[in-house]
């Protein structure tokens, strides 16, 4: 079983350490923070503007994070950087976004354990790159599919009959969306269409978790019944055989 993986965000509570790869608590410290203790903590605390710090309670290491200034908001009455602050009117906003620097990583899940060689040099290089391009991701994803479909059984080469064809042979309805979501929303990525995905990471993120889903459920879960299903006796196995020829 995959450990849970949650993407790195900013002041997010827990996620996946882009260090040892555990889903696990962070310890926030951000430059409103810093900037809110006395100045024998930091020396000059105004030249602590933009940089937050997470610290992984699992292997101990902390990430750099660059503090969006543009996103800046009032700081709730009562929080720790409230109460810190030197003046009540010294620090009353703090940055609501922020990108990691370092280390460099990817907020995209890792592939899922039974993912074809054929498919897996592409969905690293979308992972690498999603962070800068969102669109170059998602076409990448798209071909992920399109490499997948014959892996699955289907020989058509055009990746919207192949799923039509898979449909007819009964693929499962949530497979069928994941795979369509997948291939329209890759094919816009790359054409003028109605999705943007430089103004939503979010959706390009989101497809990775649903070339895993189709794996897992299309692969991962048949290997894992047939290996199960292998192990029953002989002679049960053939007295299934017999009785599913009964009419």
């Amino acid at each position: 079983m995959q450990t849970k993986y949650v993407a790195s965000e900013y002041k997010l509570a827990a996620f996946s350490c882009p260090y040892c790869n555990a889903y696990s608590a962070q310890e926030w410290l951000t430059s409103s923070y810093i900037r809110g203790r006395s100045h024998s903590y930091v020396g000059n605390k105004e030249s602590i503007k933009d940089i937050a710090i997470s610290t992984c309670h699992m292997c101990g290491e902390s990430s750099v994070w660059i503090e969006d200034l543009k996103s800046m908001e009032p700081i709730p009455q009562g929080s720790k950087s409230n109460r810190n602050s030197v003046t009540q009117s010294e620090i009353l906003k703090e940055p609501t976004k922020a990108k990691i620097i370092y280390p460099i990583s990817s907020p995209a899940p890792m592939p899922t354990a039974d993912m074809p060689q054929e498919i897996i040099v592409d969905y690293l290089e979308a992972r690498e790159i999603v962070n800068v391009s969102p669109r170059g991701a998602a076409a990448l994803l798209r071909l992920c599919v399109q490499k997948l479909l014959p892996i699955l059984g289907e020989k058509e080469i055009d990746i919207n009959d192949g799923i039509a064809s898979l449909v007819k042979k009964g693929l499962p309805v949530e497979i069928q969306q994941a795979l369509d979501s997948l291939r329209v929303i890759g094919n816009e990525a790359v054409h003028p269409g109605t999705i943007s995905l430089n103004d939503n990471r979010e959706i390009a993120l989101a497809l990775f978790g649903l070339l895993n889903f189709i794996i897992e459920r299309m692969i991962t879960q048949p290997n894992q019944i047939r290996t199960i299903y292998t192990t029953l006796p002989k002679s049960k196995l053939d007295g299934i055989v017999n009785r599913d020829k009964k009419p």
